[in-house]
């Protein structure tokens, strides 16, 4: 893996769940870190639930390894949120790839 590779700037927000005043615990989402990442090519498919066919995009992204990076991240890219679906390991841990689902449109980024 070359380190060239890695033009793409994408953002990670890592969830967290807070208490509101009524005592509800809500998820919300905090910058983790913003990094350069190598994205692969997109990949159109379609999933079975229970409500029918959901067509989804499926991305690749390959970045340096980070032990705080897990599956309660997420990634923001593109104006695009991206909901981490698989992490593999690339090079004894010197490289993570991540698999992402497009999750919605952000708006903030």
């Amino acid at each position: 893996m070359l380190a060239s590779l890695l033009n793409k700037q994408i953002v990670i927000e890592k969830e967290t769940t807070t208490v509101n005043r009524t005592g509800t615990p809500e998820k919300s989402y905090v910058f983790l870190k913003e990094t350069w990442a190598q994205k692969l090519d997109n990949i159109a498919s379609t999933r079975y639930e229970q409500e029918g066919q959901l067509a989804f995009s499926l991305e690749y992204f390959i970045i340096r390894f980070d032990e705080e990076i897990n599956y309660k991240c997420r990634v923001i890219y593109n104006n695009n949120y991206y909901k981490i679906e698989g992490i593999d390991f690339i090079e004894r841990r010197h490289w993570m790839k991540l698999k992402c689902i497009v999750w919605e449109r952000a708006t903030q980024y």
